[in-house]
């Protein structure tokens, strides 16, 4: 039996409703004037498509922090194939955090509940209003095909905050002093490329009378006729004309000063110029990563940790961003990597093969934690979990050993 679905909109079941008309509800959150096509929001998008790279999930765990279980949970339906009816899983982890590059905070609410108070549908909206207890979170109501303000507890809704808010969002951060100074070299190149003359136009008679006044309005107007009409913009004057043209204006030096805050918002966020172009070399890329792409994830995964799991069951299940080990490597160091994961019993032949997109094998050995390259009855681990009875865990494997010792394994999670 269907379960029937409640939308935050009307707190009742909702009815469907076709309409033959609407608005696409971008994903383009940034307001950053004339600055939003320059090299800012090429930041926030560069950003934004990394954290998306991550996976998002609801998973089980044991006393230790390590993973036992990814449920089949509603929670992990929404965050793994279909958020809401209009975004994919990547589109809505991009929208949380162009939110909070443009705006310093972002709100994702569940918009859609099913009889058992499971998410049906989530959905990332800004925060336009601040109460005790409760929040007023602009949604886009899918069905009446507009933005609406919602006020949703705070205990039901994850209220995630940039990481990074004193460089992006703070008045006085590098990000809004760059996002000045381009608008400001964008006014410069506009009026320097206006195709204005900027000239004084001296006439033999006094101006302070109303007559006088009107006839060199007139005699303007014929100046700018006449270079209007004129093919290379040439214009004739009286005699009695004296034309002046004003110095050369003072040159602030805007360019520089964008370059140097350009460099300057780079070093803050952890960037460099060859990470944003795709050729750094690994260190650079660590430090990236580190520095601007897990704050965002962690705080991702914090704020939806808040709103679906309780308290009483956190030591139990959370939610938890991976990235794929391969990710950005060559084909070299992929081979490299698959053989000193596997060597030293960290990861299954076939987790490798499905980092590689490769289909799973069948053989009892890709299932093992064993090294490959030596004979199955010396391997130093014994009791290995075979394809049938795969239900070990991978602290129970790292346990046992020829002798019986207890071996130490470290805490992922720590």
């Amino acid at each position: 039996m269907a379960k029937r679905m409640y939308s935050i909109f009307t707190r009742s079941p909702t009815k469907t409703e076709i309409r033959t008309s609407g608005f696409y509800p971008s994903l383009s959150t940034i307001g950053l004037g004339s600055a939003e096509k320059s090299i800012v929001g090429s930041i926030f998008n560069r950003i934004a498509i990394d954290v998306s790279n991550n996976r998002f999930m609801h998973v089980k765990v044991d006393d230790e922090g390590f993973i036992e279980e990814i449920p089949d949970s509603m929670i992990n339906r929404r965050l793994r194939y279909k958020p809401n009816i209009n975004q994919s899983p990547s589109q809505f982890i991009r929208d949380i955090v162009l939110r909070l590059c443009s705006e310093g905070c972002a709100a994702v609410v569940t918009t859609y509940t099913n009889d058992d108070d499971e998410p049906e549908q989530i959905q990332v909206g800004s925060i336009s209003g601040w109460y005790p207890e409760h929040v007023c979170v602009q949604l886009f109501n899918n069905t009446k095909q507009s933005i609406e303000s919602v006020v949703v507890e705070k205990s039901k809704c994850a209220i995630i905050e940039n990481p990074l808010y004193t460089v992006m969002n703070d008045n006085a951060s590098g990000i809004k002093r760059l996002i000045s100074k381009i608008s400001q070299m964008d006014a410069y190149t506009a009026a320097a490329t206006s195709g204005k003359i900027n000239a004084f136009v001296g006439l033999d008679y006094d101006t302070s009378n109303p007559l006088m006044e009107k006839r060199a309005k007139q005699r303007i107007e014929n100046l700018e006729e006449q270079m209007q009409n004129n093919k290379y913009g040439i214009y004739y004057h009286d005699s009695t004309d004296k034309i002046t043209f004003p110095n050369k204006p003072i040159d602030i030096d805007v360019v520089d000063q964008v370059k140097y805050l350009e460099e300057q918002v780079f070093a803050e966020l952890g960037l460099t110029r060859s990470v944003f172009t795709g050729e750094a070399k690994e260190d650079a890329n660590r430090i990236y990563q580190a520095k601007t792409v897990e704050p965002f994830c962690r705080a991702i995964s914090e704020g939806l940790t808040y709103m679906w799991i309780s308290e009483d069951m956190f030591s139990q299940e959370r939610i938890i961003s991976t990235k794929s080990m391969f990710s950005g490597v060559t084909g070299t160091e992929i081979a490299d990597m698959s053989d000193k994961l596997s060597r030293n019993a960290i990861v299954k032949g076939n987790e490798v093969r499905r980092e590689l997109g490769l289909i799973k094998s069948d053989e009892p050995q890709a299932n093992m934690l064993m090294n490959p390259n030596m004979p199955l009855q010396d391997q130093p681990i014994q009791g290995q979990p075979t394809a049938e009875d795969g239900k070990q865990t991978l602290m129970n494997i790292f346990n046992q050993n020829d002798t019986g010792a207890s071996r130490s394994v470290p805490n992922i999670f720590q």
